[in-house]
């Protein structure tokens, strides 16, 4: 709820039609490494997503998804005590809320993708390419 009403999440059909929030980069010796598929991932919404932000918290990417300002985020390294609650408030605003490999998240989860649940199975498509484009 928002001031006693109810928020709902995106209802986008297409990934074209969706404002997607981006995790916070990685820093210190293994950056580039860590970076490798952000950027990728990144750049690949950038070049179909209606728009691309980086709010730099996870709690407002998480609450923006559950009230529809955001079509989907992605986050690909997280801690849980950064997730649990947003994830929680998105799935009950109707967000899908999933790992990369469609899963539904968990605490154990390595990556959080929340929002529309068709922008998010483009966006875990993105992810998965993205992984195996950087491991070849």
């Amino acid at each position: 709820f928002r001031d006693g009403t109810p928020v709902r999440a995106s209802r986008a059909r297409r990934l074209s039609e969706a404002i997607v929030a981006v995790g916070d980069f990685a820093t210190g010796p293994d950056a580039a490494a860590l970076n490798a598929p952000r950027l990728r991932v990144t750049g690949q919404l950038a070049a179909v997503a209606l728009r691309v932000r980086m709010l730099g918290s996870a709690a407002a990417d998480l609450a923006w998804v559950a009230d529809g300002t955001l079509g989907a985020m992605v986050t690909l390294i997280n801690q849980s005590w950064d997730m649990a609650a947003g994830a929680c408030i998105a799935a009950e605003a109707g967000a899908a809320v999933t790992d990369a490999e469609g899963r539904p998240y968990t605490l154990d989860s390595t990556e959080i993708l929340a929002g529309a649940p068709a922008v998010v199975r483009e966006v875990a498509a993105m992810v998965r390419s993205a992984r195996s484009a950087v491991a070849a």
